[in-house]
């Protein structure tokens, strides 16, 4: 079987990417499970064939716990070996496991935290991806303004990789902020973005210091207009 086929029946992993066998197990089997309960709908993903054998930094809002589970779903099979950056806070018995064997990388968010930094960049240089929330939480509620870390262009710039933003629409009608605690299955719309270099000359006119916030804050501004044109 071509490559081409495996991409079309969804089980095509780009040649040369390390493979985490638990996470593209789960995600072949849980595939089905998730296409049922959120129909989701992916745009823009042919845009990840011409990145193939390139590391990436995938980053993307984040409304739900069930983000992450999602797009692993809905993109690991186009997008290779993806790990996700995620708030040491969360490592607790049980969960502790699974965010391990997923692959998972612990990360404190509120503090300059180069161990996580340094685990990440190791990642994208063995050639896989990652996925990383810049909020540093979850952005479940319309009032509050929240402001992205720029780790993550520290991370793409140490492991020579690009930015890819994605925005995905629908995971914060799951369970609403403010109403009842029961669960709900709303249609699931992820859109991928043209991939950015931080490297790219245009940034050459910011002041270092300034640079990598406006890298990021031009990243989060793609993610945000990905996320609203992702239903159209």
């Amino acid at each position: 079987m071509k490559s081409e086929e495996f991409f079309d029946k969804g089980i095509w992993v780009p040649k040369g990417k390390p493979r985490n066998w638990f996470v593209y197990v789960a995600a072949y089997f849980i595939r089905p499970v998730f296409k049922v309960c959120f129909r989701y709908r992916v745009k823009g993903s042919e845009k990840l064939r011409a990145l193939d054998g390139e590391p990436v930094v995938f980053v993307q809002n984040h409304v739900s716990f069930a983000d992450p589970c999602i797009t692993y779903v809905a993109l690991y099979s186009r997008a290779g070996g993806t790990r996700v950056l995620a708030r040491s806070s969360l490592y607790r018995p049980v969960a502790a496991g699974l965010l391990a064997r997923a692959g998972a990388i612990p990360i404190d968010p509120d503090s300059a935290d180069r161990t996580a930094i340094k685990r990440a960049a190791a990642c994208l240089k063995r050639g896989e991806n990652l996925l990383i929330y810049p909020e540093g939480t979850r952005m479940n509620r319309p009032d509050k303004v929240y402001h992205p870390h720029a780790g993550a262009v520290l991370i793409a710039n140490m492991g020579k990789a690009r930015i890819v933003p994605i925005g995905i629409k629908g995971p914060e009608k799951i369970m609403p902020y403010g109403k009842a605690k029961f669960i709900r299955f709303p249609r699931i719309y992820l859109n991928v973005g043209d991939p950015i270099d931080p490297k790219d000359k245009r940034f050459e006119e910011y002041p270092k210091k300034e640079r990598s916030n406006a890298i990021i804050n031009e990243v989060m501004d793609a993610v945000f207009k990905l996320r609203d044109e992702a239903d159209k």
